[in-house]
């Protein structure tokens, strides 16, 4: 069976695929047929559902160059993905995922409501809101990358 990808493992929930040729030492090989998720952009960030919860709550961050921005929630269903970013523009974006029944965490302390949808920028957390452990992920030079979230 040829291959067409290479899954590049960057950390343990993250994988970037890169065309065969491109690939590096300590890559996983990705057979043509194996299942996949929607395509999203790309540029920028996205975020693909890939654990066995039917659907995922996403709370994010990123730097848009003048200050950290703190947004979510952003609802992924099962198998599907999210574009959380159009341009990958910062090394660094964090994430705080959950389900009914699982949740995706790191040590980066951030806030986020607890039930509503919210963007904001600045360092003060707003009344209301609640502290999450978010995790971080580090892009490296891509102007493209997708964090998938397995079990």
């Amino acid at each position: 069976m040829p291959l067409k990808n290479k899954c590049v493992v960057v950390t343990a929930l993250s994988c970037l695929l890169v065309p065969f040729e491109n690939a590096v030492a300590g890559s996983i090989d990705l057979p043509s047929y194996a299942p996949s998720v929607p395509k999203v952009s790309s540029d920028g960030w996205a975020i693909c559902n890939k654990s066995k919860e039917p659907k995922v709550w996403v709370a994010y961050s990123y730097h848009d160059g003048s200050s950290w921005v703190k947004a979510g929630w952003r609802q992924i269903q099962r198998n599907s993905c999210s574009q959380i970013l159009t341009h990958l523009n910062t090394r660094y974006v964090y994430y705080y995922a959950h389900g009914s029944s699982g949740k995706w965490t790191g040590k980066k302390k951030l806030c986020a409501h607890p039930t509503n949808k919210f963007s904001f920028g600045g360092t003060t957390c707003p009344s209301g809101y609640e502290i999450y452990d978010f995790k971080q992920v580090d892009t490296g030079d891509y102007t493209s990358y997708t964090t998938d979230l397995v079990d």
